[in-house]
């Protein structure tokens, strides 16, 4: 069964939340050890990566741009902007 676009957006997603979460304890945890405290640290960066690669919220983001510039998202203008009232 193969998974959509969005179902892998947010797989990745959940990844990214997951390896912060851990991050942060490996940071919470290992603060008298290197080793630990540094696969925290790697873990918040791979995180912050994840979310990027995700892009879960940049759909709603350009809906919510096109909507404030008078367009629909299919990109036709949804109001008439000749000044005519």
């Amino acid at each position: 069964m193969a998974q959509t676009g969005r179902q892998k957006r947010y797989g990745v997603f959940a990844l990214a939340v997951l390896l912060l979460l851990i991050g942060g304890a490996g940071l919470y945890l290992g603060r008298h050890n290197f080793a630990i405290r540094a696969l925290g640290i790697g873990a918040l960066l791979v995180s912050v990566r994840l979310v990027r690669i995700s892009n879960v919220h940049a759909a709603d983001r350009a809906a919510n741009m096109d909507a404030a510039a008078g367009r629909d998202p299919q990109g036709s203008p949804t109001r008439s902007n000749d000044g005519a009232a």
